[in-house]
């Protein structure tokens, strides 16, 4: 059996592609339980900063699959601040072994 090469469409292609010795970047797609386990948030909550507009919106797979780009949730995660200690606040463990209640 003979396929017809459509030389049009093959000319789209390669212009498509990087030139040779450049690399192309791939970049993974990641379902919403990879997405939690890297940000450490719930679904509920990545849901709903999505709606708030908070967080990266997922991206279509197939039909019925979606997912999040890899680089983008890693920009989101790089943009959360860093919580600096504090002196002046005890931690909620420290108040809680400090209650009478345990005496």
């Amino acid at each position: 059996m003979l396929f017809r090469v459509d030389h049009r469409q093959s000319e789209l292609f390669r212009r498509a592609l990087p030139e040779r010795g450049h690399a192309m970047k791939t970049c993974r797609m990641l379902r919403l339980p990879e997405v939690m386990k890297i940000t450490g948030l719930g679904r509920d909550t990545i849901y709903r900063y999505i709606r708030e507009g908070r967080f990266p919106r997922q991206r279509r797979i197939s039909e019925r699959a979606s997912g999040w780009r890899e680089d983008e949730i890693k920009a989101w995660v790089d943009s959360r601040p860093v919580v600096e200690p504090s002196e002046s606040k005890e931690s909620a463990l420290q108040t809680w072994l400090r209650s009478p209640s345990l005496g």
